[in-house]
């Protein structure tokens, strides 16, 4: 009964700290390349920091493994994942001043085996922000 038990905590170990398939297409990889080169912190003017912001909450209500929290002008937030499960949450800040707004994505998983996968999927939400562009949302880790 000990060795199932040892078994089945290995296999949840396993399964758990797998991570995210790479991308498969040469389109795919050139996405991820590009993507992972967009800044988590960026600017933006404010006549098009609407259009970014209403892309960030369409974005986390759809990925996100948690409901949102938060959801302001200024914030939005989802519930903190599970930290024994594979969950991915996120936390986009905007800072409007002058004739800019300033934005802050991050990307956090209960998981610690998965900081990775959870700072790309931050890249992926930052670009869609700017560029208004999702080509392969089956590259979002949930």
């Amino acid at each position: 009964m000990r060795k199932i038990g040892i078994l089945l905590a290995l296999l949840y170990l396993a399964v758990g700290c797998a991570a995210i398939p790479p991308p498969g297409t040469p389109h795919e990889v050139a996405y991820v390349e590009r993507v992972m080169k967009q800044s988590v912190n960026f600017s933006l003017a404010n006549d098009v920091a609407i259009e970014a912001w209403s892309r960030a909450h369409d974005f986390t209500a759809r990925y996100a493994s948690k409901k949102l929290q938060i959801v302001s002008d200024y914030a939005i937030e989802t519930y903190n994942p599970t930290k024994t499960k594979v969950e991915f949450g996120y936390s986009i800040t905007r800072v409007i001043g002058g004739s800019e707004s300033t934005f802050a994505v991050r990307c956090f998983c209960g998981n610690s085996y998965h900081r990775r996968t959870a700072d790309r999927n931050a890249h992926i939400l930052a670009d869609y922000m700017v560029t208004g562009e999702l080509p392969f949302p089956h590259l979002v880790r949930r």
